[in-house]
């Protein structure tokens, strides 16, 4: 439909009137059949363009939009003056701290440093739960009966990656006596979406299901193929938008976060939120050459006990680490030990030869970094507290008022 409304324009048999101004909202989610159509209808105008948009929330890539037009808007559209809109009225410190430190991962991004209007701190929680479906929907279920204690059930978001687990919270949720709402149907209650449905919603408490390394957790593991990839402007890129979908789960929560996450198997976005301020650069393992050394956000899915014969070569750890990339083994001769589910930024990991298809790094003593074990104070509903770290060229700034 776009492409032949397009056409129509070209043709200059447009049978519009002419427009002074055309203004484009969610610009960030345009696609190429639309950016078509807009130049089009520019051009034979001479109207003024308008895009407003975000390209830290641009998370339809799957239904063809790309990030690029916003990113490299002038190559798109010609000569453009930027106002950058900056400050987050919606969110506290934490919130606003989190989201900034997972973004600033993205490579291909609009850089900014948003400001903070709000004077809370907020609070943000991770609770861990067995590596079982229905410990994510107990606990999660528990969760929101713990919150209509302190605000009301439309005050309320849940979220997933995928449609996964949904049905079962909303079961368990009906099971207790906690009213769930319809936003379809405009009834009142707690609000159970998928990420991707979250878009433009808030709530003063977000609780997100499954922010584990898992098939339907964030990110998603379930592999659908890129039918748009002939018809693409440039090259999508997965990851990012990932991470942007986890970034808009968080960013709807307006005074609490509540990640629940499979024990061992956090979400590498935790990490990346966790890492350490000033830290290099972090590097996909996968593209590191055997020997090289290498720094990176990692989280600890297994600790492996020692044969004999390792504890006699000196070896005090193995194990499994997951990046927000990749998963690969370790040894360790490092001075310091590692917690399994801790979160850790780790500098000069070696990369070791691979054991069959499996990726190998090896931490030695010149193995350091930022270790940031799980806290062992916890929170009065079983999680710990949230540390988000952004780097310095994404450290948000209150608002000066």
């Amino acid at each position: 439909m776009l492409h032949q409304a397009a056409d129509i324009l070209e043709s200059d048999t447009n049978p519009l009137p002419k427009f002074e101004h055309v203004l484009v909202d969610e610009f960030q989610d345009t696609s190429a059949a639309m950016a078509r159509f807009l130049k089009a209808l520019v051009a034979v105008t001479g109207a003024r363009l308008f895009a407003v948009g975000d390209d830290w929330q641009a998370i339809y890539g799957f239904a063809g939009g790309d990030v690029d037009h916003i990113i490299n808007f002038e190559s798109h559209f010609g000569p453009a003056s930027t106002t950058m809109l900056n400050v987050n009225y919606r969110s506290p410190a934490v919130i606003v701290e989190a989201g900034a430190a997972l973004i600033a991962r993205n490579e291909r991004q609009v850089p900014k440093q948003v400001i903070i209007s709000s004077r809370e701190q907020g609070e943000a929680y991770v609770h861990e739960v067995s590596d079982d479906d229905s410990a994510i929907v107990d606990r999660t279920a528990s969760l929101v009966r713990q919150e209509l204690h302190q605000v009301p059930a439309n005050r309320i978001l849940v979220l997933s990656r995928t449609n996964h687990l949904l049905e079962d919270i909303i079961e368990a949720c009906r099971r207790n006596g906690v009213p769930v709402g319809n936003p379809d149907r405009d009834v009142p209650g707690v609000r159970i979406l998928s990420a991707h449905k979250a878009k433009g919603l808030e709530a003063d408490v977000v609780i997100v299901a499954n922010a584990s390394d898992h098939i339907f957790g964030f990110p998603s593991k379930v592999e659908n193929p890129d039918v748009l990839e002939p018809v693409r402007m440039s090259a999508g890129d997965a990851q990012a938008e990932e991470r942007r979908l986890f970034y808009v789960a968080i960013t709807r929560a307006m005074k609490r976060l509540h990640l629940v996450s499979r024990q061992g198997l956090p979400s590498p976005y935790l990490a990346e939120i966790e890492g350490g301020t000033n830290l290099p650069k972090a590097t996909d393992p996968s593209n590191v050459r055997v020997g090289a050394r290498f720094a990176g956000a990692f989280s600890v899915e297994r600790l492996h006990g020692l044969s004999d014969r390792q504890k006699a070569a000196g070896i005090r750890q193995s194990g499994l680490l997951a990046t927000s990339t990749s998963r690969m083994a370790f040894t360790s001769w490092a001075s310091f030990n590692l917690e399994e589910g801790a979160l850790y930024w780790l500098n000069d990991v070696v990369k070791d030869q691979p054991y069959r298809d499996q990726q190998r790094v090896k931490l030695d003593e010149h193995t350091s970094g930022n270790l940031r074990p799980r806290s062992p104070a916890d929170h009065q509903n079983g999680g710990r507290e949230l540390r988000p770290r952004p780097p310095p060229s994404h450290q948000p700034r209150l608002l000066q008022k």
